[in-house]
């Protein structure tokens, strides 16, 4: 594929993802969110737990592509060096974030969305470098119905038998017995980004490498179009329908980023990617995408330092508040409800990163990480 050519769908989904995330993490008040907004407290799927999994779901698809074109003048043990670098690079930065405001290493968080972003993206690659296409999907399926195994059929110590809630689980069982005292300060006893759930990340980047592999051809007539459209939106349903139908035995979770969410989530990212991928490629019709498209170009870059500058904005202090509370009473507070106000800081978060991105891309300046 020539280095040359971007998909312009993908960096759309990729970028309104990225926005929604935007969204998702920086509200002013986190007692007054709109339930959109929102994770699920345990089991379940709200518009918020999209996000994490489409975001790897496109690394996934550009994983494939990329690949591609670097085995062209690269070996394979070379390009798994430059992945390793990366991960590193990934898994510090988010290790950096978990320091703020104040390092101590007695309970400094070791996981974090980064450093998941970092493991996912290392073992998915190594996979897809080191097996051919149909051992890969064997691993998939191994991967899935495994992961269901272990929290519904292996006993977790602690209690002598199987158990999904919250505290209780396998993977919080073994978070706690690994991790110890360096778990997320908001669970306690678990960690959302832990250990064993990590795993159930790498199936959903692996879906995605699946999907980009049928993107590595550079064709563009109407039946490499309907070709795609047709393998997207069929796949599509058939992960969306089993996800739901396997909910029913383990359930849909992000926190433990169970194998029927791997699958729903798998699957509603594939039709989204259709209905890009429709819009932007067969109709040209880029106007849809290309605000979302500005957001795609430097993802993981914002990612870092919109955390880095929300975490910035609660450390700086004026008086007995922090910069982001005193913003918030100065400039939204007096002048919408509790709900609207809280909405109006995470949009304003959006619309100052649109502005940076905005600026990158005229420069074609692409910061990687």
């Amino acid at each position: 594929m020539n280095n040359r050519i971007r998909i312009t769908s993908l960096d759309a989904l990729r970028g309104i993802t990225l926005a929604l995330m935007i969204l998702v993490n920086n509200p002013g008040d986190w007692g007054n969110i709109y339930y959109p907004l929102q994770h699920a407290d345990w089991n379940g799927c709200s518009f918020a737990d999209l996000v994490f999994p489409f975001f790897i779901f496109t690394m996934g698809v550009s994983f494939t592509i990329s690949t591609s074109q670097r085995l062209m003048s690269q070996t394979r043990n070379k390009l798994l060096l430059h992945i390793f670098y990366r991960s590193v690079i990934l898994f510090l930065l988010g290790l950096f974030l978990n320091a703020l405001p104040d390092l101590d290493l007695s309970s400094i968080r070791i996981l974090g969305v980064l450093q998941r972003l970092a493991i996912v993206y290392l073992l998915s690659s190594v996979l897809y470098l080191y097996t051919k296409p149909k051992q890969l999907f064997n691993l998939l399926l191994l991967f899935l119905i495994g992961y269901w195994f272990l929290f519904t059929q292996v006993n977790v110590p602690d209690l002598g038998f199987p158990s999904l809630e919250k505290e209780k689980n396998i993977a919080a069982y073994i978070d706690r017995l690994v991790l110890k005292n360096h778990l997320w300060k908001h669970s306690k006893t678990w960690d959302p980004e832990g250990i064993v759930t990590t795993f159930g990340a790498v199936c959903t980047m692996i879906i995605g490498m699946f999907i980009g592999s049928i993107l590595l051809d550079q064709k563009t007539d109407n039946t490499a179009h309907s070709y795609r459209l047709l393998f997207l939106s069929i796949w599509g349903m058939v992960c969306i329908i089993s996800g739901m139908l396997w909910d029913s035995y383990f359930p849909i979770n992000k926190n433990l980023w169970t194998s029927s969410y791997v699958l729903f989530t798998a699957g509603l990212a594939m039709i989204c990617f259709a209905c890009f991928y429709f819009l932007m490629e067969v109709k040209q019709l880029s106007f849809v995408g290309s605000p979302f498209e500005i957001y795609g170009t430097n993802s993981l870059a914002v990612f870092f330092f919109s955390a880095l500058l929300a975490k910035t904005f609660n450390i700086i202090r004026v008086g007995n508040q922090s910069l982001k509370e005193y913003l918030m009473e100065i400039l939204l507070t007096p002048y919408f409800s509790s709900y609207n106000a809280s909405l109006a800081w995470a949009v304003l978060h959006l619309l100052f990163w649109f502005l940076v991105l905005l600026f990158l891309y005229k420069k074609k300046i692409y910061i990687k990480l």
